[in-house]
């Protein structure tokens, strides 16, 4: 997998978001207690083309169908509180072990499919905080 940095404003954001993990090429690699719960994450930063996000360690055997892009990751975010969440579907760029004492991993992931107006709250925000 290329280590694909962002090189856009990103905003650091540090609070918690849901997301979803999502085969696009064979649902039946994921049971559906995977697929169907939603699980948290700690929003790093957040930029005009993708996020990061610091998660639980991930199964072993899911690594290689993150990297080749088999799945996805679909997310919500609260920028604002107490406005609607943004949503995005995103793919994984990279992913590496946090340096944190907690068993839990770091991905880098761009957006691929966002609305306009979910990319405009988001370019928002960095112009706000950026």
């Amino acid at each position: 997998m290329t280590d694909e940095r962002r090189k856009n404003r990103r905003v650091i954001q540090g609070h918690e978001i849901s997301f979803l993990i999502i085969d696009k090429t064979n649902p039946g690699k994921l049971s559906a207690k995977d697929v169907l719960v939603f699980r948290q994450a700690l929003l790093l930063d957040v930029s005009s083309t993708g996020l990061s996000i610091e998660t639980e360690e991930l199964n072993e055997q899911w690594i290689p169908f993150f990297e080749s892009g088999e799945f996805l990751v679909g997310v919500c975010i609260q920028l604002v509180s107490g406005a609607e969440p943004v949503c995005a579907l995103t793919k994984t760029m990279w992913i590496k072990d946090s340096a944190s004492k907690r068993r839990t991993q770091i991905l880098g992931l761009k957006l691929i499919n966002i609305s306009s107006v979910d990319m405009i709250k988001i370019r928002n925000i960095i112009i706000r905080h950026g």
